[in-house]
């Protein structure tokens, strides 16, 4: 149906992965496995402490989002 070039499937990973999907869950397990590892571990932890806000999340669930004035 769609004709791209080897080349063009090589630099965009996720227009490749969009057509070789049979269905959405497929897609989505296949364009997790292509965002970096820190924007992947960023998603489940963060810790961010300062003198304005305390912002606590493991494994994807926001444990305190608290902000001073």
């Amino acid at each position: 149906m769609f004709n791209f070039g080897d080349e063009v499937l090589r630099v965009n990973p996720q227009l490749k992965a969009i057509l070789d999907s049979k269905d959405y869950a497929e897609f989505h397990t296949k364009i997790t496995k292509l965002k970096p590892l820190k924007e992947r571990i960023k998603h489940y932890f963060r810790i961010d402490i300062r003198s304005s806000r305390i912002y606590l999340k493991f494994f994807g669930y926001v444990l305190v989002d608290k902000r001073f004035r």
